[in-house]
């Protein structure tokens, strides 16, 4: 069932990514890009990968509340699971356990395969200690909801070009 769900979301957000191509104007290409930077630099990078999962700074909690939320938006999954992911791929960088390495599975499966079978849960073991952290991952769908009632209030377009687009790419 997790296996369609995740599917299905590729589906939408790429249709999304379509709509732009086809119906956006330069605001929304340009608002989409804005989008695609906050999900990927700010989210997966400084805050998934850098704060949580390796620790190489210190942040305030309000830059912790912020960032998680951003990179909740970028559609990679919770911090729990992404950063669970990440340590198992540096447990076994290119051998067969490795979750994402296209030397021991195709390039194909790697990039669009919607659900890890590979995840092993003894890496999330570190960030079930954190209550913030548990919070996200238990409220990841409530978020992405708020968020797109929001932008449907807002500007409706804003779901395509401030969401889809940005995740379809992110992704």
């Amino acid at each position: 069932m997790k296996k369609y769900l995740v599917l299905y979301i590729q589906i939408v957000c790429y249709t999304g990514l379509a709509a732009l191509f086809a119906f956006g104007s330069s605001t929304d290409f340009l608002l989409a890009f804005v989008g695609y930077f906050c999900f990927r630099a700010i989210g997966n990078d400084l805050i998934y990968h850098r704060l949580v999962c390796h620790r190489t700074y210190t942040a305030p909690t309000w830059v912790w509340v912020v960032g998680n939320i951003i990179a909740t938006l970028g559609g990679q999954g919770s911090a729990i699971i992404w950063c669970s992911i990440h340590l198992q791929h540096h447990a076994n960088s290119d051998q067969a356990k490795d979750p994402h390495s296209p030397w021991t599975r195709s390039i194909w499966r790697v990039m669009f395969y919607p659900v890890n079978p590979y995840l092993d849960l003894k890496y999330s073991a570190p960030y079930m200690k954190n209550k913030m952290l548990i919070w996200f991952h238990r409220y990841y769908w409530h978020i992405h909801l708020i968020y797109a009632i929001l932008l449907f209030v807002v500007y409706p377009f804003g779901i395509i070009s401030l969401y889809l687009a940005p995740m379809a790419i992110n992704y």
